[in-house]
């Protein structure tokens, strides 16, 4: 009995709704407290991308490089996981450096809203 309730927990943990991934600016990010949400960017090997953001509403969870999210493109882009911490309005902004790391060569800004 024990081992069938341990089975089944661990079956529904392994199928949490993944976190969804935002590339377009022009899409709010609305997401819970607590919920998680995932920015991917296109990266080039040679610039990477910063990010910023207010962290007592943001939580940075995770930095990898991953598969593009541009739907028919092969390639590779920065993921940047966040949780939310509490409800309200923020963004996240990201900046991409040259490789002195100090020029600026592009900046986004994603805006979120927490319920």
């Amino acid at each position: 009995m024990v081992c069938l309730g341990l089975a089944s927990a661990l079956l529904l943990a392994s199928c949490e709704k993944e976190a969804r991934i935002y590339s377009d600016t022009s899409e709010p990010i609305v997401t819970k407290v607590g919920g998680e949400f995932v920015i991917a960017l296109d990266f080039d090997l040679i610039h990477l991308w910063r990010e910023s953001y207010d962290e007592t509403m943001l939580s940075l969870v995770e930095h990898r490089f991953g598969d593009s999210p541009q739907s028919g493109e092969a390639g590779i882009a920065q993921h940047f996981r966040f949780r939310a911490l509490k409800e309200g309005e923020t963004e996240v902004v990201l900046t991409k450096l040259d490789m002195d790391g100090k020029t600026v060569l592009k900046q986004v800004a994603f805006q979120v809203r927490i319920e």
